[in-house]
């Protein structure tokens, strides 16, 4: 996904009151949420991710806007060699290290 493209995402969110991040999750890492009050977004960037999301399991592909729906459980995994990247977009608060998730 090239540059501008990713520019034009953040863009149209942030006008949503998102918040845009890269988050960073290991080689065979994972993490979970119950759900959030709002819908959230993640785009992979870099790596393998398997998502688990409302009953299915699939492997994302780069650049595919992959929308969570408020409330939402889901789960990913960094399934490959090297670490997986996501631009991650996001309607709530969140302390530093503290995102309502879960390590598994």
């Amino acid at each position: 996904m090239n540059e501008s493209r990713i520019k034009e995402i953040k863009n149209t969110w942030q006008k949503k009151g998102f918040k845009c991040e890269i988050s960073i999750t290991p080689p065979g890492e994972s993490w979970s949420s119950d759900g959030h009050e709002t819908d959230e977004v993640i785009i992979p960037l870099e790596g393998e991710l398997e998502l688990s999301l409302q009953g299915k399991t699939f492997r994302s592909t780069i650049g595919e806007e992959i929308i969570i729906p408020a409330g939402e459980p889901h789960t990913f995994k960094s399934v490959g060699n090297v670490a997986s990247r996501v631009y991650w977009i996001y309607g709530y608060e969140h302390e530093e290290g503290v995102t309502g998730t879960r390590k598994n």
